[in-house]
């Protein structure tokens, strides 16, 4: 593989869909992306995606399936919050794609994402039974980490969710649980955070870097003299990290990590490859990964289907909107940098700028050009 350039993963199929089961929400988060950024699609989406939809969205799969011989795919169930579903209507939802996937030679990730706030012990029967996971959407400690993450009434999330967690933990479906997203706040205690979240014995801890990019910059602080907060932050969690006992993936720093060993699950953790998924509406319209909403209004709207077009077709679309916005390559002011293998260009949504497109390095590019290093020096130390 040339340097600067990604390898699409599947490029002429699909093999990851996030399926928007609920088209609205019980938070209302500030960084919100569906809700709170560029976009206001989710105005026109239905509440809940009918069942007929989501039928037909399975029988498409089944067919996508077949006729490429797939041997793995991920079905992870979001939102909106998929949640307020209710385990009724949940427990059909995961019989009718069960139903639809009978027979096939095929390696499956059930799972959905969810702010917390309505798991229950009844909700862990229901994913037992289909072998299906759950994430968890939390940023950190209650009364500091979570001054984002607010309801309609502007009260802070985390401490309802920790309770609705520790609960759910207690039970017998413990082991559905798999992790968390959590959005990376620099006004936050990075290795406290890391250490709240880890108590919890999570697989991951997908910390995320805030979706600003080049039209929309991240604030920085007054000062600093480095421009590199977010770099910083996060190698307080590597440090954190490499002490604990703990068997945690950290997503961006597994990404780097990888990076760094020059091995093709780089894009993967960093989330480049994340663009190569569908995204099914609550109407059932196919969408181009969501995380562009916070972007542009409308920049994620194929004008495809289920109800009118195969996955096939929108591989078609997808893979023309990818080469024309040249996401399928790093920019090029990256090949030539010496920390590129490590951050990979930066995630494509933080490269973006309204007249240059994605083709200039993140706008967390100082961050990255922190980090990097620091890990490299603490891998070789």
């Amino acid at each position: 593989m040339a340097l600067g350039v990604f390898m699409m993963d599947n490029s002429a199929v699909v093999t990851d869909f996030v399926v928007k089961v609920a088209g609205r929400c019980n938070l209302n988060c500030t960084y919100c992306y569906m809700y709170n950024l560029a976009d206001s699609s989710w105005r026109k989406q239905p509440k809940f995606m009918s069942t007929e939809t989501f039928t037909l969205l399975c029988q498409r799969v089944r067919e996508h399936v077949i006729r490429h011989d797939l041997k793995r795919i991920a079905f992870i169930l979001h939102g909106g919050e998929p949640l307020l579903l209710g385990p009724e209507r949940l427990e059909m939802f995961f019989s009718i794609f069960k139903n639809a996937i009978e027979g096939l030679d095929l390696k499956i990730t059930l799972g959905m994402q969810t702010n917390g706030l309505l798991l229950t012990e009844e909700i862990g029967a229901v994913l037992k039974t289909f072998n299906a996971t759950v994430g968890v959407s939390i940023d950190g400690i209650p009364g500091k980490g979570d001054m984002h993450r607010v309801d309609f009434k502007g009260r802070p999330s985390g401490a309802r969710v920790e309770k609705a967690l520790r609960v759910f933990l207690e039970t017998k479906y413990a082991d559905r649980f798999t992790g968390f997203i959590a959005v990376a706040d620099v006004d936050q205690p990075p290795r406290e955070t890391f250490q709240y979240l880890a108590s919890f014995n999570p697989e991951m801890i997908d910390f995320r870097l805030p979706l600003h990019h080049h039209s929309s910059p991240p604030k920085r602080r007054a000062e600093s003299t480095s421009g590199a907060e977010y770099g910083e932050w996060f190698g307080e969690v590597f440090d954190e990290l490499i002490k604990s006992e703990k068997k945690i993936m950290v997503r961006l720093i597994n990404g780097i990590i990888h990076g760094l060993a020059q091995t093709p699950a780089a894009d993967h953790f960093i989330g480049n490859l994340e663009v190569g998924l569908v995204v099914v509406e609550s109407d059932g319209s196919y969408e181009l990964v969501d995380n562009l909403k916070a972007l542009a209004d409308g920049i994620t709207q194929t004008g495809l289907s289920v109800q009118e077009h195969s996955l096939d077709d929108f591989v078609t679309m997808r893979n023309d909107w990818i080469r024309r916005h040249e996401l399928h390559r790093a920019p090029n002011v990256c090949a030539s940098c010496k920390f590129f293998t490590g951050c990979r260009g930066g995630y494509y949504v933080t490269r973006y700028d309204s007249h240059g497109g994605f083709d200039q390095p993140s706008v967390y590019c100082n961050d990255m050009k922190y980090l990097v290093p620091l890990i490299h020096r603490r891998l070789a130390a």
